[in-house]
């Protein structure tokens, strides 16, 4: 089945919006600018060609489908939510979890370094096939 969603960062975004009643304020929740979530919610009233939202002077306030999209994306954001906290914590048992500050631990059957050479941290995972800095990563 092949779905047919706007990006998932402009859900966030609106029902943040929703949630706050101001650009502003969801703005500085989701460390955002306030013209980054102005582009974002035209983007998600440009997808589903309606309008959301009833911008006024001090506050932002919901149409009626504004309101109803809010209660889907509140509930699938929710579900999305709790999916991933079960599926980390499937991960957690059976693969292990890395946390920084440990000396080594073990990830996915994979032995994982981090080691502290004068003042620059390096992180590895190595295996037998090769090694893969972990520098870029950011770890939960």
């Amino acid at each position: 089945m092949r779905y047919v969603l706007p990006p998932m960062h402009t859900l966030k975004t609106f029902e943040c919006v929703a949630r706050l009643h101001s650009f502003t304020a969801a703005a500085e929740e989701l460390h955002l600018t306030i013209s980054a979530v102005s582009h974002q919610i035209r983007a998600i009233e440009t997808f589903y060609a309606a309008k959301l939202l009833r911008r006024g002077a001090r506050e932002v306030t919901l149409t009626q489908a504004g309101e109803a999209l809010r209660d889907v994306v509140v509930t699938f954001l929710g579900q999305l939510s709790e999916v991933g906290k079960a599926l980390r914590s499937i991960s957690f048992h059976r693969c292990g979890f890395v946390t920084p500050g440990l000396g080594e631990a073990r990830l996915c059957g994979r032995s994982f370094v981090r080691s502290r050479r004068a003042d620059r941290n390096t992180n590895r995972v190595t295996s037998r096939q090769s090694t893969v800095s972990m520098n870029a990563i950011v770890l939960p």
